[in-house]
């Protein structure tokens, strides 16, 4: 599905340096020095990402004049819409589709400036929201208690995010289904709600166009 793939510690982006590394090793491994592979990389929507994605992106275009690397930005959640953010909605589920896709299109050989706006269209259109039954726990620590700020059993946390950024808010364990029958979290506006969360048709036209 990947060609390379970069973490960092736990909770934290990878540093520049280590995404360089992987850009250069998905560029030129097996590849002749003159002739580097397209790069694309996927970035989930945090502000530690952003910015060290960003900064080992410049560094390997200035470094490898002959390198062509683009990306492409996941933000697909919606629980926190309501509220003011710098940074927009955060890199979910969402991300699993966009890497499927492009896995899947790169493997059949496709360019990168149609890998691209194939990226960037389901981004576009796809909409999630996290339900969480407990925060994530760092090995070798206790998971915290109800008292210190934990997800008590009977409920659930909606909107909780990766790194266990705080939710929208807390919701009886019972009444998960009736919030999945509802099919959308509780701040998501009405626009949202009327079909911004489905594939739309233009990435079809994109595609019988020769732009996707």
């Amino acid at each position: 599905m990947l060609t390379a793939s970069v973490s960092g510690d736990i909770f934290a982006s990878p540093s520049a340096k280590q995404i360089l590394a992987c850009i250069q090793l998905a560029a030129f491994h097996a590849a002749p020095a003159q002739q580097p592979r397209d790069v694309l990389i996927v970035i989930n929507n945090y502000t530690g990402d952003r910015l060290n994605f960003g900064r080992a992106v410049e560094q390997a275009r200035a470094l490898h004049p002959a390198l062509r690397v683009t990306s492409v930005l996941v933000a697909d959640d919606v629980s926190l819409l309501a509220r003011p953010s710098m940074v927009g909605p955060r890199g979910l589920g969402g991300n699993i589709f966009v890497c499927k896709v492009l896995g899947a299109y790169a493997a059949a050989g496709g360019t990168l400036d149609r890998a691209k706006a194939l990226g960037d269209a389901p981004v576009a259109n796809v909409r999630s929201v996290g339900v969480a039954l407990g925060h994530c726990r760092i090995p070798g620590r206790d998971d915290p208690s109800a008292d210190d700020g934990g997800i008590p059993p009977s409920q659930v946390e909606l909107g909780l995010g990766l790194h266990n950024e705080p939710g929208v808010r807390r919701a009886p364990l019972s009444a998960l289904r009736r919030d999945a029958r509802h099919g959308s979290p509780p701040e998501m506006t009405a626009s949202e709600r009327t079909g911004k969360g489905m594939l739309r048709k233009r990435i079809f036209e994109r595609m019988a166009e020769g732009r996707a």
